[in-house]
């Protein structure tokens, strides 16, 4: 939680002007869960969140580090996708895209189907790097625009709780490392 103040004036209707200290309180919201990720942070500032982690931090000084969720976004969509009724990826990031062994680009794709099919035309066979996703779909009964990012960090439109759920258990399924079978 972060303190703010101000000072408001306020002029009445002879001429006489006031002051009027104001302050307040930024709030964070957040979850805290048993299982993987164990903490999602809710609609907060940069400045909110580095508050709540180093307070945690200094809290806990011997628990495991604390870092962003890293997830491969079509790994993330991959497992999400049971949960969509429908969707297509409508917009997609693309980083450290080798042009020569000195030279990468980024590059965004953006269109009105589904992005992926131009992918390869693109790229070609050349090494990437996909930094965010954007998905138009339908999960949970209504339509949605989900935001996927690789830092594990994701901003959907539904007010649906059940998308909120959806997310956290395939990103969780998504980080896992695929097992060997024998």
């Amino acid at each position: 939680m972060k303190k703010f103040e101000y000072t408001e004036k306020i002029q009445d209707p002879f001429g006489k002007v006031f002051e009027m200290p104001i302050f307040g309180f930024d709030e964070i919201d957040f979850r805290l869960y048993n299982t993987t990720p164990k903490l999602e942070i809710l609609d907060a500032s940069s400045d909110a969140t580095n508050i709540l982690v180093n307070k945690l931090v200094s809290m806990f000084p011997k628990a495991r580090a604390i870092s962003d969720a890293q997830a491969e976004p079509l790994k993330w969509l991959a497992a999400l996708s049971p949960n969509l009724q429908s969707y297509e990826v409508t917009a997609m990031t693309l980083t450290e895209i080798a042009v020569t062994n000195s030279i990468s680009a980024k590059v965004s794709l953006d269109g009105v189907q589904d992005v992926r099919s131009g992918l390869q035309k693109l790229i070609g066979n050349r090494k990437h790097v996909v930094q965010k996703l954007r998905i138009e779909s339908v999960i949970a009964g209504s339509n949605s625009r989900i935001d996927l990012y690789a830092d594990g960090k994701a901003a959907f439109t539904s007010s649906n709780d059940k998308v909120s759920q959806f997310l956290r258990e395939s990103l969780a399924e998504a980080r896992q490392p695929k097992s060997k079978s024998t």
